[in-house]
């Protein structure tokens, strides 16, 4: 399978740092990527870089974060304050202030509205507004509004919210499962989840 294939060559290209050296000495290290016999891909020259995910690495240029393809060309410019590796399609970045989410061409998928946004899981994500976590889908519809001061991803149809000093349990639409009562609350696997009173 192409894409399958695709993703074996990413798995194997892995960032370094090399140091270049001038007659007066070592200058800043600069980042690229290498194969696992060693063979230069991308040679380096980004101030820092992320691993590849879904055929892109995030690479610093200029102060700024951009995406490059796995020959190292530029795909999205570098104009990022902050972003992160593509999940699921998608990128955060935060260009403005604000974090919002591109696709693989460089287009706002979600507009930048929010103080911090985590990636998709169960198909909600986690945004932050006005120091306050809530959720939104896909499509960057407010599905539960921010209230929480922390809050965890959704994992099987239940994350983990803070409200007035103790853990609770929500479902997907925002309904308490389990009520506030714990010091600690951690995620349910295989049906149980451990606590702190």
């Amino acid at each position: 399978m192409p894409g399958h294939r695709k993703e074996n060559i990413m798995s194997k290209i892995t960032v370094i740092s090399v140091c270049l050296v001038l007659l007066a000495g070592c200058t800043a290290a600069k980042y690229g990527y290498i194969d696992r016999q060693g063979n230069m891909i991308v040679s380096p020259r980004f101030e820092n870089a992320g691993n590849y995910s879904q055929g892109l690495a995030r690479v610093k240029v200029d102060e700024r974060w951009g995406y490059i393809n796995e020959k190292g060309e530029i795909i999205i410019k570098a104009k990022y304050y902050q972003a992160r590796d593509f999940k699921g399609g998608m990128a955060r970045v935060n260009e403005t202030g604000q974090w919002g989410y591109i696709n693989s061409k460089g287009d706002y998928v979600i507009r930048p509205l929010y103080d911090d946004v985590k990636n998709f899981s169960d198909g909600l994500a986690r945004v932050k507004i006005n120091h306050l976590w809530g959720y939104i889908d896909t499509k960057g519809k407010m599905i539960i509004k921010p209230k929480y001061w922390k809050a965890s991803d959704f994992d099987d149809e239940v994350a983990r919210v803070y409200i007035d000093n103790k853990w609770g349990y929500i479902d997907k639409s925002g309904k308490l499962l389990i009520k506030q009562t714990f010091e600690k609350a951690g995620e349910f696997r295989n049906g149980v989840a451990r606590i702190k009173n």
